[in-house]
């Protein structure tokens, strides 16, 4: 099953039902901030909104943030090359990581640990849903 066949299924299971459609705007933003941001991040928001994937326990946000608008200035310093798109509400922020190919990685807050989770965005949401 492909990541697209898969991702609709979920939809129709209402695993999806916590996002809101992310508008032109924003994702223009998104674009035009981060030309290299990855397609299939971009598509996701694009079909499938940003909000609250309850059943993973995970908030997607609108949009990519920088370390240092989490972290302060010293903390966010480690991980400038780490663009935030969501978090796990329990203190570990989930991100692309741009100097290693955009992999998604996970920041601890509690040691500022960063772990590689995977090499796509698609890989990633699969993962939460399956």
């Amino acid at each position: 099953m492909d990541i697209k066949t898969f991702l609709k299924s979920k939809k129709e299971e209402h695993l999806l039902d916590g996002l809101a459609a992310v508008d032109d705007v924003s994702l223009n933003a998104i674009k035009v901030g981060q030309k290299n941001a990855p397609d299939d991040y971009l598509e996701f928001l694009q079909e499938f909104g940003s909000g609250e994937i309850e059943t993973a326990g995970f908030m997607l946000y609108n949009g990519l943030l920088e370390a240092s608008d989490i972290f302060d200035d010293e903390t966010a310093a480690q991980f400038e090359s780490v663009m935030i798109f969501g978090d796990d509400m329990q203190g570990r922020c989930v991100g692309f990581d741009k100097n290693d190919k955009w992999a998604v990685v996970k920041i601890d807050s509690a040691d500022m640990s960063v772990k590689k989770l995977c090499e796509t965005f698609s890989l990633f949401v699969y993962s939460l849903l399956r």
